[in-house]
């Protein structure tokens, strides 16, 4: 499974999460000292737009809402702190989406310290702060820290959160997925199918509010080879976020490339080709503006061309993506990944030593990762990567 699919969920929810799942009370944030509340209550009203940017895909404006936001509850002290805390997630997300991955995992670790869990409010915060650590870890391939951060989270979801609760959905999600790279199919279908149970239940006349479930389903059947179920719920995906508002076109064009990659798998390169086409049209139109879902959608379209035995311009994309992931995550799991895809590119062109070259690379980082999935000749990137 390539590392990078993790991502369309935190595309998916960043804008709706933010605006939602945040919605601190400002009464009892701000107890009873006058005056404040309408600081707090114009901070909240920042976020809020700082979400309708990531909802039309406007990141650098949504940065720029959210530091504005952090500058407004400084002032605030005390009674700002979870907001504070929310206002840094939700700012570590974008970071995470613009490629900047430091960045956001500084902005996470500060909510975390920010948010003490002294109320129920402040825990289930304090657990989205962790939960958006952990995909951040997951993208980077750093598997270890993501599921330490995602198991923290979940222990606090757990106790604070009913079991039919539609905000677990999330948790679950993020577990699953984690499971599902580490080759723990059993239990990450486990998860996913609760996750799913859940929104069906929570939101049954709303699908868009559990999109990414079914993203998710779909990205695990394609793992496991169960390529018509993977087809039926890629579809299904696709046909609810058409229909949401505020879905971005990266987005889109993620998921188009998932079930693309899905109709390769089934040999239905017709079919395939015109999702291909929508999908490369919003890459390059935006200029890779969202680098690693955009990676995505490349590396995608790389596999396509391969399985159409167009090896150089498979060639092309795959060094593309390599470039891309190279400057965001350095020597991690994704650039293996992107390694060990050029060189079968190479492979076929007859360029043999520039072929193993890459091989020995990507080797000489799967050997310093503790993942299941990774042998010595070849990745299960079935058939993601890059919200």
């Amino acid at each position: 499974m390539c590392f990078l699919s993790i991502l369309i969920p935190l595309i998916s929810f960043c804008g709706n999460h933010a605006a939602t799942c945040f919605a601190t009370d400002n009464t009892e944030a701000t107890g009873a000292v006058p005056g404040k509340a309408g600081g707090l209550a114009s901070a909240r009203a920042l976020h809020k737009i700082g979400a309708r940017y990531e909802d039309l895909g406007n990141f650098d404006e949504a940065r720029n809402s959210y530091r504005q936001e952090l500058a407004m509850l400084a002032r605030l002290g005390e009674p700002g702190v979870i907001a504070r805390g929310e206002a840094y997630i939700s700012l570590g997300g974008v970071l995470q989406l613009q490629g900047k991955l430091p960045d956001a995992e500084r902005c996470y670790q500060t909510a975390i310290q920010e948010i003490q869990p002294n109320s129920g409010q402040a825990s289930v915060a304090k657990a989205h702060a962790l939960e958006g650590l952990g995909w951040l870890y997951t993208n980077w391939g750093k598997l270890p820290e993501a599921e330490e951060a995602l198991r923290q989270a979940w222990k606090i979801v757990d106790r604070q959160l009913p079991d039919a609760s539609g905000e677990r959905i999330r948790f679950l999600d993020s577990l699953g997925m984690l499971l599902c790279l580490k080759g723990r199919y059993a239990e990450a279908e486990h998860d996913l199918r609760s996750a799913l149970q859940i929104g069906e239940r929570a939101f049954a006349d709303d699908e868009a509010k559990y999109r990414t479930i079914l993203t998710h389903l779909g990205q695990f059947y394609s793992t496991i080879g169960e390529y018509k179920s993977a087809e039926q719920f890629l579809k299904r995906s696709l046909v609810v976020h058409a229909q949401a508002q505020g879905i971005g076109a990266v987005s889109q064009a993620v998921l188009m490339s998932e079930l693309g990659a899905v109709y390769v798998k089934l040999h239905q390169y017709g079919d395939a080709e015109q999702l291909f086409l929508q999908a490369m049209q919003v890459v390059e139109t935006s200029k890779d503006a969202v680098p690693m879902a955009c990676s995505l959608v490349r590396s995608r379209f790389g596999d396509y061309q391969m399985a159409l035995r167009n090896w150089a311009a498979a060639e092309d994309q795959y060094r593309r993506v390599l470039q891309i992931r190279e400057d965001i995550v350095g020597d991690q799991s994704p650039v293996a990944d992107s390694l060990l895809s050029l060189s079968n590119a190479l492979q076929k062109l007859g360029r043999k030593q520039e072929a193993r070259n890459c091989r020995a690379r990507a080797n000489q980082i799967i050997a310093a990762q503790n993942n299941p999935l990774y042998t010595g000749h070849t990745v299960d990137i079935r058939a993601f990567r890059a919200p």
